[in-house]
This record gives structure tokens, sequence and C-alpha cells, in this order.
């Protein structure tokens, strides 16, 4: 067996194998294969992302700790409606959070276009739409010459202490 960098392995399992006719060396064959499509299919981000907290697959290196990996976990919120120049606040009620990996989002708006959050404009900052976290809260300010917010969905990936 060899080994390589964490950078040079991808989830990609071959579409065909050999397999021995010696007992032994099958069961050899068939372990490194489980093994193979265990961690082909644990490295993939699963696709469920509902209103609850999910673990998403996903396992984040230390800087300091090679052995150690932290697994992201993923929840969805609703974004009511807000008016320009309003600041909503969003009870998270996340815990043992220690780090987010992405805070962000997406929204219809009355003058029915659709963008992301944050939301910039190079040109008119006061239509900008932020996002940040000042806990207990997700805290969304949307800006005083932006169009009203009429829906949307928030969504945060992070990592904790403990599951």
């Amino acid at each position: 067996m060899t080994f390589q960098p964490a950078n040079t392995q991808a989830p990609y399992l071959s579409s065909s194998k050999v397999y021995p006719q010696e007992p032994t060396e099958l069961l050899t064959v068939l372990t490194q294969r489980d093994i193979e499509v265990s961690s082909a299919v644990n490295i993939r981000v699963i696709g469920i992302i509902e209103p609850v907290e999910f673990l998403t697959g996903i396992q984040y290196g230390s800087f300091t700790q090679a052995q150690n990996k932290n697994f992201s976990f993923i929840k969805m919120y609703a974004l009511p409606a807000t008016n320009a120049g309003a600041t909503t606040n969003i009870l998270h009620g996340l815990t043992n959070v220690t780090n987010y990996i992405r805070i962000w989002g997406t929204c219809i708006t009355n003058v029915v276009d659709k963008r992301s959050i944050p939301y910039a404009d190079a040109v008119a900052v006061n239509t900008q739409i932020s996002i940040k976290i000042v806990d207990p809260n997700i805290v969304i300010v949307n800006g005083a010459a932006a169009p009203n917010i009429t829906s949307g969905l928030i969504f945060l990936e992070y990592l904790k202490t403990s599951f």
C-alpha cells in the first residue's frame, strides 16, 4: 500500500476490479475494496440540507495535529421579509461552534431579482446586504437604498468541539 499527501487523493473508484480466486487473497482484496468504497463515499458532501443541524461529511484537517480531523455541520434558516435599511436577527440556536466555514445565503427582492448574501455593489454601497454572526443571532442588514427582501435562505457551515 502506498500513501500520498491528502491533496493527491480523490474520491474516485475504478469501475472494474479483478478478484483473486484464492480465498485468503480474496479476503484481503475485498477488505481493501470495502475501505476504498467507504472512504470515497465518506469524503463526498452528503446531499441533504434541512432546517436542522446536519453532518456534511466534509472533514477539515488541523494545522497543528495532522491526525485530528474536524467534521463540518450545516444548517439552513429561513430569511423573513426585510425592508430596505432594516436589520433582521435570526436566532441560530447553535452550541459548541469553534469556527464558521461559510456564512452565506440567497434572497429574492421586491424588484424581483435574486441576490446572493452577502451582496456587494461596487457602485451603490448603500444597496448592499451584509451577514454576520453576533451570538446568538445571525444578523442581516439590508442597505438603506436596497430593494426590500421578500424571502430568502441563510446557510451556516461550521465546526464544533463535539457532536
